[in-house]
């Protein structure tokens, strides 16, 4: 009985990790430049030097945007989307924008520069800060930047490891103008790199459960072993 009660646990615990999805990848940069959907806010070709020194995988990313905000027309954001980026901290700041048309955009940021993490309206693609969460970068460091449109409404902004496995801050929008529905915005500027921009897509599921989640896990499990072996010892 003790060892079905376990295993229940456990699996209710699991159930709250990352469901099966589709990822969708927007812009790799492996054709060595930015692609056809792409283009600058107010026109014109994007900004960013796209080379082989700000590659995550592959062989190629994208150097900054010049400051530029560059939009994708490619893909419409819905509820359930984690939109994602490979991002190389080095100063100043990153933008993962959503919601975005060419009068401006919301964006959850990277700042390196003010030591945080924050959301932001950028109407007219200017800015007004919402909320913030300190975070410590470690300058030259790849990352994962998220934004989860949740089913509820919520929108959520989380910090990774660059494998996208170990949560390292998160913060749930407060004060937005766009809540997704709309284009995909990148801008950073002050040598970050960027990379592997995706859609992660077909998902309800919780934000993964950061490392001390999945140490619980363990715990449990061998707890479980535990009261197996003692109850074989007792009949």
């Amino acid at each position: 009985m003790k060892r079905f009660a376990f295993a229940a646990f456990a699996a209710a615990l699991l159930a709250t990790g990352p469901a099966l999805a589709s990822s969708i990848t927007i812009e790799d940069y492996e054709t060595g430049d930015w692609g056809a959907s792409w283009q600058a806010s107010g026109g014109g070709a994007p900004g960013g030097d796209v080379n082989a020194s700000s590659a995550f995988t592959g062989s190629f990313g994208a150097a900054d945007t010049d400051s530029l905000w560059n939009i994708y027309g490619g893909y419409t954001l819905q509820s359930g989307d984690r939109l994602q980026a490979n991002v190389r901290a080095t100063a100043g700041r990153f933008y993962l924008g959503f919601g975005a048309d060419a009068t401006g955009a919301s964006s959850f940021v990277m700042a390196p520069n003010t030591g945080d993490i924050r959301f932001q309206n950028n109407e007219s693609f200017g800015y007004t800060e919402l909320n913030t969460l300190t975070y410590g970068f470690v300058s030259g460091s790849w990352y994962m930047a998220e934004v989860y449109f949740a089913p509820d409404g919520d929108v959520i902004g989380s910090l990774f490891d660059s494998s996208g496995s170990t949560l390292l801050a998160q913060l749930t929008a407060s004060g937005l103008t766009r809540t997704g529905g709309g284009s995909i915005a990148l801008r950073s500027f002050a040598g970050n790199a960027i990379d592997n921009v995706r859609v992660v897509s077909g998902t309800t599921a919780p934000i993964p459960l950061p490392a001390a989640g999945w140490l619980l896990l363990g715990g449990i499990a061998l707890l479980g072993g535990v009261a197996r072996r003692q109850g074989r010892a007792a009949a």
